[in-house]
């Protein structure tokens, strides 16, 4: 009786938790989908195996936290609360070597560009009785 009342107390303890019993977990983030995306537009005939697709995915991982770990020291620097697009551009400039630096900041500049540019033309497409239907 003992062992029944601690086992299911464990597992109403992980459940109050976020522990899932069971079936298969979140797994991990992976930037393996965008760059096999990438390398298809650049060069159509290339292909990554799957060792290379796992280094690139942890030398991806490991320069967006140390970005983010940079911008956020630097918005606590400051006594702010909100992290400003200048805080990540001086957080890229400070992890990010020279031309190396510049380079990611322009093509950086030119994907939001490109993505509010897209935002703006999809929207801007709908009329405004097809807009009153899409709101109610």
């Amino acid at each position: 009786m003992r062992s029944f009342v601690l086992c299911s107390l464990e597992r109403s303890v992980g459940a109050m938790r976020g522990h899932r019993r069971g079936g298969r977990g979140q797994g991990r983030a992976s930037y393996g989908r965008y760059l096999k995306q990438v390398l298809r537009q650049t060069d159509g005939s290339m292909t990554l195996s799957k060792e290379s697709i796992l280094v690139l995915d942890s030398m991806m991982d490991d320069i967006f936290n140390r970005i983010s770990n940079q911008a956020s020291q630097l918005v606590y620097a400051r006594r702010k609360k909100t992290l400003t697009d200048r805080d990540m551009d001086f957080a890229v400039k400070l992890i990010v070597p020279g031309d190396l630096g510049d380079h990611s900041m322009r093509e950086g500049y030119r994907a939001v560009d490109s993505f509010a540019t897209n935002l703006e033309r999809r929207y801007s497409s709908l009329s405004l009785s097809s807009q009153a239907n899409v709101i109610w």
